[in-house]
C-alpha cells in the first residue's frame, strides 16, 4: 500500500532535516507503524497544514520540547545524578557551593563563628509528581496531549495496543 504525499509544513526525515515529525507524533501518540495508521495520522496531519498553517509550527514546538525533555532525563542517568531530582527533603551544602574544609568548621579554641549561610534544608512535596521526573514525565504527557486534541487523534493507552481496556473472555 502506498502512504498518502505528507504536507510539505511538515519536517521529513530527508535532506538535512534530523526530526520526522510523522515518526515521533507517531511514537508520542502511541499508533502502531502500521499502513492503516501512517495513512489515517498522514490524513489528519495535512488537514491541520491545510486549515491552520501556524497549528503546524505549534506542533512542532511541542515535538521539539517533548525531545529536549527526554534528552536532559537522558543525559541525567548518563551522569549518574538523575535520582539527586527525586529527593522529598535535602540538607546539606547550598546548592552551586563547595565549602572548603575551614567552611565547615563552626569552632576553633574560643573563636565561634556562624556557617549557617553554607547550608541549607529543603523539604519538597511528597508522590510521583513532586520529582523532577515527575515533573518531566507530567510536562510529556500534557504536550502529547495538546499534539493529539490539536491533530484531532485518538492517543493508545500507555502500554501498548489495547493496555487498560477491557476485553471478553
Amino acid at each position: 500500500m502506498t502512504l498518502p504525499t505528507l504536507n510539505t509544513l511538515w519536517r521529513p526525515n530527508s535532506g538535512s532535516a534530523t526530526v520526522n515529525d510523522l515518526a515521533l507524533i507517531r511514537m508520542h501518540i502511541g499508533w502502531p507503524a502500521s499502513d492503516g495508521s501512517l495513512t489515517e495520522l498522514i490524513q489528519q496531519m495535512n488537514t491541520v497544514a491545510k486549515l491552520s498553517p501556524a497549528s503546524v509550527t505549534q506542533v512542532q514546538g511541542w515535538v521539539d520540547e517533548i525531545g529536549t525533555l527526554e534528552e536532559t532525563q537522558a543525559d541525567e542517568v548518563d551522569s549518574g545524578t538523575a535520582h539527586l531530582g527525586n529527593a522529598e527533603e535535602y540538607e546539606g551544602p547550598i546548592p552551586g557551593t563547595s565549602p572548603n574544609r575551614d567552611a565547615q568548621l563552626s569552632q576553633a579554641g574560643k573563636l565561634t563563628w556562624d556557617t549557617s549561610l553554607l547550608k541549607a534544608r529543603y523539604r519538597f512535596g511528597s508522590g510521583a509528581r513532586a520529582t523532577a521526573q515527575g515533573q518531566r514525565d507530567e510536562r510529556i504527557e500534557l504536550l502529547i496531549s495538546r499534539i493529539a486534541t490539536t491533530l484531532n487523534v485518538q492517543r493508545m493507552a500507555r502500554g501498548g495496543v489495547g493496555a487498560g481496556m477491557l476485553q471478553r473472555s
